[in-house]
């Protein structure tokens, strides 16, 4: 749990003039004890309207999980490990030109 708690909420690189975020899910309020947006979001439109929000569109490309499928919404990726679409990872390609990403199942 030491380990655990030491981690950060987040991961932001920059390769190739492009911002790249990786974290859990999408944030509701980092400063709360569970910063994360409710799983309810993706149906009821809270996340989608996320994904329009100006903390969201200042990356090129967004990568989350805890939703447990993948979809592309905008610059936001998900990526699952488990659940209807199998566990799976994200080959992302960054060049200056673009940033291109592809799920790659494990099943």
């Amino acid at each position: 749990m030491d380990l655990i708690s030491k981690m950060p909420l987040f991961y932001e690189i920059e390769s190739s003039g492009h911002k790249i975020h990786f974290s859990h899910f999408l944030f509701a309020d980092i400063e709360k004890p569970y910063p994360f947006l409710p799983l309810s979001s993706l149906k009821d439109g809270s996340f989608d309207k996320a994904c329009k929000s100006r903390d969201v569109k200042k990356y090129d490309l967004a990568v989350i999980g805890h939703c447990h499928e993948n979809f592309v919404n905008g610059n936001v990726v998900s990526v699952s490990a488990s659940g209807l679409d199998g566990a799976s990872w994200l080959l992302i390609e960054v060049n200056e030109d673009s940033v291109d990403f592809e799920h790659i199942s494990l099943c």
